[in-house]
């Protein structure tokens, strides 16, 4: 029974090596398998990490880009606030120097019409201005002519009063 157990044992072991073999072949077969798989699969990581690469270089140039865009678009903002309030300050002084214009060109209509009133006088005025230097012109001829006659007058009655007191005077002495 040794023996015949002992070829059993060695069938059963045999069969267990060839088994064994064979699961050997099947897991060889696995493995070159996998082993392709896993070079297959390196290749990918290294393609995908290459890509990565890029993509992280790209995306950091992008990001770079972005935060200048972002700093950019901030200081224009500030820049237009700046604009804004300049643009308040020079909107309120037209706003007052618009008013202190609308007050001058009243005060303008008012002169104009003033300087129209005063222009219609002094042309009233110019035209009566020959009428009344003819008037006091005729009215100096008069008072000329008067004071001569009254002179001459004057003069004669000098003359007739000169002649009355020689004959009153050579009367007298006759006498």
């Amino acid at each position: 029974m040794n023996e015949s157990n002992s070829v059993k044992e060695d069938v059963d072991l045999v069969r267990e090596v060839e088994s064994l073999k064979n699961e050997n072949k099947a897991l060889t077969g696995k493995i070159t398998d996998l082993e392709l798989t896993l070079v297959k699969k390196k290749r990918e990581a290294k393609t995908l990490l290459e890509n990565s690469e890029k993509q992280k270089e790209s995306l950091l140039e992008w990001v770079s880009e972005e935060n200048d865009l972002v700093q950019e678009i901030e200081f224009y903002a500030s820049e237009m606030n700046k604009m804004d309030k300049i643009y308040a300050d020079v909107s309120a002084k037209y706003e007052d120097n618009m008013g202190i214009l609308e007050g001058m060109i009243k005060n303008v209509g008012f002169l104009k019409g003033e300087i129209g009133a005063l222009v219609l006088q002094m042309g009233m005025l110019e035209e009566e201005i020959p009428e009344r230097y003819r008037d006091a012109d005729n009215l100096d001829k008069k008072i000329k002519g008067t004071f001569v006659r009254a002179l001459n007058d004057l003069q004669n009655r000098v003359d007739v009063v000169e002649k009355k007191a020689k004959v009153l005077y050579y009367q007298k002495e006759k006498i």
